[in-house]
Parts: structure tokens; sequence; C-alpha cells
């Protein structure tokens, strides 16, 4: 049992090896082919015969794997796996020219909304441009205003420095002049009010003068009069 088990394995694994090695060597063989261009639609075939079945219909440019010939017909593989035959004037190793041509006017398609795109781009740049430099030249012209207001106001505040230096100049003139005429004032004060002294002394001095020299004229009467009685 064990040596007939063996056995089933090895034939197994050698079935397996073989089936590789077919399938290998029929991936290998098979060449990548396109419907050419000399019909619009070709009939995929059960066998290399107009008799046989129809199983697909490929079109211009359609793609297939060239797995055989025989008498003129190629056996193709499908995309979806399944396989057939057609007769092989209708294929081609290189794709089409009305399917290049078709990627081309696509190309061109492209290249033409990419051409508009581009346009379209390059008008909002000019625009954006156009801004930017407007905002520029308004910009320089308040950057020149701003350094003119700069160099008036640097220029008056040179002239206010040199009008706060006269005013501190003449500020702290007039304090002094002001503390001058405070003493002057004071002094002067003091003079007239020694001067009313001087003049109420002087006054009282004559009333007393006056009263003193009335007093004497008073008596020296008296004495006449007394001189005239006695005698």
């Amino acid at each position: 049992m064990k040596k007939r088990k063996k056995c089933a394995e090895i034939l197994g694994l050698i079935f397996l090896v073989m089936l590789v090695v077919v399938v290998f060597n029929g991936r290998a063989w098979a060449k990548r082919a396109y419907v050419s261009d000399e019909s619009v639609e070709i009939n995929i075939r059960t066998g290399p015969s107009l008799q046989n079945k129809i199983i697909a219909l490929l079109k211009v440019g359609d793609p297939v794997d060239l797995v055989g010939e025989e008498s003129g017909w190629a056996k193709v593989r499908l995309p979806d796996g399944r396989e057939g035959w057609t007769l092989k004037k209708y294929l081609m190793e290189r794709l089409p020219w009305k399917i290049y041509a078709l990627k081309l006017e696509e190309s061109n398609k492209e290249m033409k909304q990419t051409l508009a795109k581009l346009k379209e781009e390059n008008s909002d740049l000019l625009k954006q441009n156009k801004e930017l430099t407007e905002t520029l030249n308004r910009t320089k012209e308040e950057l020149e205003k701003l350094k003119q207001m700069y160099a008036e106001l640097k220029e008056g505040a040179k002239t206010y420095l040199s009008l706060k230096k006269s005013y501190d100049e003449l500020a702290e003139k007039s304090k002094v002049m002001e503390s001058e005429l405070n003493k002057l004032k004071q002094e002067n004060n003091r003079i007239r009010y020694s001067q009313n002294i001087r003049w109420f002394l002087s006054g009282a001095a004559v009333l007393v003068f006056g009263w003193l020299v009335g007093l004497q004229m008073g008596k020296a009467k008296s004495r006449r009069r007394s001189r005239l009685y006695y005698d």
C-alpha cells in the first residue's frame, strides 16, 4: 500500500511538472497580436474552419495572444482566457494605423484641452501680473509719499527740537526774571512801606510841632494878658 501511494505521488508530481512545462512553453511561444484594420470585425471560431462555431467577435485593434498556426489560420487566446481560431491575415503584430490615428486624435484633443487650459491659466497669470504690477506701483507711490512725510517729520522734528530748546531757555529766563520781579516787588513794597512810615512820622512831627508852636503861642498870649492886667 505504501509503495502504491508513493508511486501515485511520484506520478502526480511528474504530471504536475509536465503540465507546468506545457503551460510555460505555450505561454513562451504566445505572441501578442492585434486585429488589423483590414476588416471591421473578425470571428473567433472553435476550430480552423468556416464551418466551426463562432465563439467571439473582435474589433479593430483588440489584442490577442497568438498561440498556434495551421493552414492560414491562427489559434489565439482572448483576454478573458478563452481560446479560438481566426484567419491569420486579419492579425498583425503592431497596433493598426486606425488605432494609432484614434490615439493621436485623442492625444491631440487632450493637447488642445491642455493648451486651452494653459492659455486660460496664462491669461489669469497675465491678469494677476497686471494687478501685481499696479499694486507694486501704488506701493511705490505710497512709499515715496511716506519717505517725503518722514523727511518732513524729520525736518519738523529738528525745528521742534530747536523751538523746544528756545522755549526751555525762555522759560528758564522767564523764571529768573519772575524771581527778580518778585524780589523787586518785595523791595518796592518795603520801600513804599518805609516811605509811608516816614510820611506818617513827618506828618506827625508837623502836627506835634504845630501843636507845640500853638501851645507856646498860647502861653505867650497868657503872659501878655497877665502883664497887662497887673500893669
